[in-house]
Protein backbone atom coordinates (compact mmCIF):
# COMPACT_ATOMS: atom_id res chain seq x y z
CA UNK A 1 0.00 0.00 0.00
CA UNK A 2 1.48 3.46 -1.22
CA UNK A 3 -0.92 6.52 0.25
CA UNK A 4 -4.13 4.72 0.24
CA UNK A 5 -3.41 3.18 -3.10
CA UNK A 6 -3.74 -0.97 -2.67
CA UNK A 7 -1.39 -3.35 -4.54
CA UNK A 8 -1.44 -6.91 -4.78
CA UNK A 9 0.23 -7.69 -1.52
CA UNK A 10 -2.64 -6.06 0.79
CA UNK A 11 -4.77 -9.20 -0.22
CA UNK A 12 -2.37 -11.94 1.38
CA UNK A 13 -1.64 -9.37 4.69
CA UNK A 14 -5.31 -8.98 5.28
CA UNK A 15 -5.24 -13.02 4.63
CA UNK A 16 -2.65 -13.25 6.96
CA UNK A 17 -3.84 -10.71 9.64
CA UNK A 18 -7.43 -12.19 9.68
CA UNK A 19 -5.75 -15.78 10.30
CA UNK A 20 -3.91 -14.39 13.21
CA UNK A 21 -7.24 -12.48 14.36
CA UNK A 22 -9.60 -15.91 14.10
CA UNK A 23 -6.63 -18.01 15.85
CA UNK A 24 -5.44 -15.41 19.00
CA UNK A 25 -9.08 -13.84 18.93
CA UNK A 26 -7.01 -10.87 19.17
CA UNK A 27 -4.48 -7.96 17.50
CA UNK A 28 -1.80 -5.59 18.25
CA UNK A 29 -3.30 -2.09 17.63
CA UNK A 30 -0.60 -2.13 14.42
CA UNK A 31 -2.18 -5.10 12.69
CA UNK A 32 -6.00 -2.92 13.60
CA UNK A 33 -4.69 0.42 12.16
CA UNK A 34 -2.82 -1.86 9.42
CA UNK A 35 -6.33 -3.36 8.47
CA UNK A 36 -8.41 0.14 8.69
CA UNK A 37 -5.43 1.83 5.89
CA UNK A 38 -6.25 -1.51 3.82
CA UNK A 39 -10.23 -1.22 3.96
CA UNK A 40 -10.13 2.42 2.99
CA UNK A 41 -7.58 2.15 0.40
CA UNK A 42 -8.65 2.18 -3.23
CA UNK A 43 -7.33 -0.55 -5.77
CA UNK A 44 -7.74 1.94 -8.51
CA UNK A 45 -8.53 -0.66 -10.98
CA UNK A 46 -5.63 -3.34 -9.97
CA UNK A 47 -6.81 -6.87 -9.79
CA UNK A 48 -5.74 -10.31 -7.98
CA UNK A 49 -6.11 -13.90 -8.69
CA UNK A 50 -7.61 -15.41 -5.78
CA UNK A 51 -8.17 -19.51 -6.20
CA UNK A 52 -8.90 -18.76 -10.01
CA UNK A 53 -10.56 -15.90 -10.11
CA UNK A 54 -9.64 -12.07 -10.72
CA UNK A 55 -11.03 -9.65 -7.92
CA UNK A 56 -10.70 -5.92 -7.56
CA UNK A 57 -8.01 -5.91 -4.80
CA UNK A 58 -9.98 -2.92 -2.29
CA UNK A 59 -13.22 -5.43 -3.16
CA UNK A 60 -11.33 -8.55 -1.92
CA UNK A 61 -9.73 -6.82 0.76
CA UNK A 62 -13.27 -5.04 2.06
CA UNK A 63 -14.97 -8.34 1.79
CA UNK A 64 -12.64 -10.53 3.96
CA UNK A 65 -12.60 -7.70 6.71
CA UNK A 66 -16.38 -7.62 6.91
CA UNK A 67 -16.35 -11.43 7.12
CA UNK A 68 -14.69 -11.58 10.09
CA UNK A 69 -16.54 -8.76 11.45
CA UNK A 70 -18.13 -11.31 14.58
CA UNK A 71 -14.28 -11.37 15.37
CA UNK A 72 -13.74 -8.04 15.47
CA UNK A 73 -16.78 -7.43 17.32
CA UNK A 74 -15.51 -10.16 19.72
CA UNK A 75 -12.08 -8.92 20.09
CA UNK A 76 -13.58 -5.27 20.55
CA UNK A 77 -15.49 -6.66 23.91
CA UNK A 78 -11.99 -7.77 25.35
CA UNK A 79 -9.75 -4.94 24.03
CA UNK A 80 -8.24 -2.00 25.99
CA UNK A 81 -6.17 1.40 25.07
CA UNK A 82 -4.78 2.05 21.76
CA UNK A 83 -6.28 -1.63 20.59
CA UNK A 84 -9.63 -0.97 21.46
CA UNK A 85 -8.55 2.28 19.38
CA UNK A 86 -7.75 0.50 16.69
CA UNK A 87 -10.33 -1.45 16.42
CA UNK A 88 -12.91 1.46 16.72
CA UNK A 89 -11.37 3.52 13.84
CA UNK A 90 -11.65 0.15 11.73
CA UNK A 91 -15.22 0.22 12.72
CA UNK A 92 -16.10 3.73 11.75
CA UNK A 93 -14.54 3.45 8.67
CA UNK A 94 -16.19 -0.19 7.66
CA UNK A 95 -19.81 1.87 7.98
CA UNK A 96 -19.84 3.03 4.10
CA UNK A 97 -19.63 -0.73 3.20
CA UNK A 98 -21.31 -2.44 6.10
CA UNK A 99 -23.60 -0.31 8.31
CA UNK A 100 -24.11 -2.91 10.58
CA UNK A 101 -21.07 -1.53 12.64
CA UNK A 102 -22.91 1.34 13.67
CA UNK A 103 -25.05 -1.28 16.19
CA UNK A 104 -22.03 -2.49 17.56
CA UNK A 105 -20.56 0.86 18.17
CA UNK A 106 -23.82 1.82 19.72
CA UNK A 107 -23.47 -1.25 22.30
CA UNK A 108 -19.64 -0.10 22.76
CA UNK A 109 -21.05 3.31 23.63
CA UNK A 110 -23.70 1.72 26.26
CA UNK A 111 -21.40 -0.47 27.82
CA UNK A 112 -18.24 1.66 28.35
CA UNK A 113 -17.15 4.66 30.48
CA UNK A 114 -14.56 7.09 30.64
CA UNK A 115 -11.74 7.18 27.78
CA UNK A 116 -13.29 4.10 26.43
CA UNK A 117 -16.94 5.57 25.97
CA UNK A 118 -15.09 8.74 24.25
CA UNK A 119 -13.32 6.56 21.92
CA UNK A 120 -16.41 4.53 20.90
CA UNK A 121 -18.57 7.97 20.35
CA UNK A 122 -15.97 9.40 18.38
CA UNK A 123 -16.08 5.51 15.95
CA UNK A 124 -19.98 5.87 16.20
CA UNK A 125 -20.09 9.58 15.05
CA UNK A 126 -17.66 8.55 12.36
CA UNK A 127 -20.09 5.59 11.40
CA UNK A 128 -22.76 7.30 11.27
CA UNK A 129 -21.32 10.18 9.27
CA UNK A 130 -20.38 8.04 6.27
CA UNK A 131 -24.08 6.03 6.26
CA UNK A 132 -25.35 9.60 6.15
CA UNK A 133 -22.99 10.51 3.17
CA UNK A 134 -23.33 7.09 1.18
CA UNK A 135 -27.69 6.98 1.28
Amino acid sequence: MNQGSLYSAAAGVVDVILIELERRGDLSAEAWYLLDAIFRGASHGRTVFIDGDELKIDDYCRNRIIGTLSLIEDAATGAMGEEFRGIVFLLGGMAEFCPIVSEILEREVVASTGERKIIAESGLSEALELIKESS
